[in-house]
């Protein structure tokens, strides 16, 4: 899932979903960022999304997200990790981070897609957060990791 957002302007100006696999999600997310002035691409590291990641490196795509805070299992790198780590301290704080600019009304959101992830996702009785009646999060973590 990709979001692509206007960064001057705040405004969502495209949104995939794409059933193909991390490598070729890697490709297609350059294409995309080419396609907007070589913007800048932040995929998630977690899961499937390494290979993803891994693509954009090999492929030298010259705007790749450098996240700089690590988990403690990471090395420091003071130029930072290739891509967005999810995990529960990045999600809280992306998931904060978006809930602010949708009550400011400064979300920039245009996709019904998103509106309808965002009515389901909720947070339980321990603090997680995800999307309940067995939906899917995909399109808005996408949109909260893209701000």
């Amino acid at each position: 899932t990709a979001q692509v957002i206007n960064h001057h302007t705040g405004e969502q100006v495209a949104e995939a979903q794409c059933k193909i696999s991390p490598e070729q999600f890697g490709l297609f997310l350059a294409a995309v960022g080419a396609k907007y002035n070589c913007g800048l691409i932040a995929p998630e590291r977690n899961g499937l999304g390494i290979s993803t990641v891994q693509k954009l490196e090999q492929i030298e795509y010259p705007n790749l997200y450098r996240q700089r805070s690590v988990t403690p299992a990471e090395e420091y790198s003071e130029q930072g990790i290739y891509g967005f780590l999810t995990t529960g301290n990045s999600k809280v704080s992306i998931v904060n981070w978006g809930a602010s600019l949708v009550l400011e009304g400064e979300s920039g959101i245009v996709s019904e897609a998103l509106v309808a992830e965002m009515k389901i996702f909720v947070r339980d009785d321990k603090g997680r957060t995800g999307s309940s009646r067995g939906g899917n999060d995909d399109i808005l973590l996408a949109w909260l990791i893209s701000q």
